[in-house]
């Protein structure tokens, strides 16, 4: 028994022994997207689980990247981003998107507010938005900033300031 142990031992810290690099790059401890909106905090860090598989992912055939959160269960508050014409791993980092009407490299963002409103970037003037990955790593784990202006159908607006995000993507 007492060489049963040992060897038991022996091969738990051969285990715990050093790993390739790709395996010591972290997950999103808590994967959040939160800013400012109009001088507000806005911390959406609650992810839905059943669609976080779906609308926080990486589909590179598809050159498609998805990810958004909310603030909480039952409150429409939230962001969602989605960046067109996309491969994460041949992009330099930082990398900066801006909305387009073109079918270029882009991004398409909205703030729903606590009352649904869908807010989303002027895509006739691209210089009011952007969204900048800083880091993406093999895990898909991507962070990065976002700020502009949004509106809603009525013309109304919210200026978004200090955003950061860290998601976790699922490569499809």
């Amino acid at each position: 028994m007492k060489y049963f142990t040992l060897m038991i031992a022996a091969l738990l810290m051969f285990a715990a022994c050093d790993k390739d690099e790709e395996d010591q790059q972290p997950l999103a401890d808590e994967a959040y997207m939160k800013a400012d909106v109009n001088g507000r905090e806005v911390n959406a860090d609650y992810k839905v689980i059943l669609q976080d598989i779906i609308f926080n992912s990486y589909a590179p055939e598809d050159s498609l990247v998805q990810f958004q959160r909310f603030v909480a269960n039952q409150n429409p508050e939230g962001f969602f981003a989605t960046l067109h014409k996309t491969n994460l791993d041949a992009l330099n980092y930082p990398h900066t998107f801006y909305p387009s009407s073109k079918d270029v490299q882009r991004v398409d963002f909205i703030y729903y507010d606590t009352k649904n409103a869908v807010y989303t970037h002027n895509i006739l003037d691209s210089t009011e938005f952007s969204l900048t990955i800083n880091s993406h790593n093999s895990k898909d784990v991507i962070i990065g900033t976002f700020s502009g202006m949004l509106y809603n159908q009525n013309r109304d607006s919210v200026n978004i300031t200090n955003g950061k995000f860290e998601i976790d993507l699922k490569k499809y």
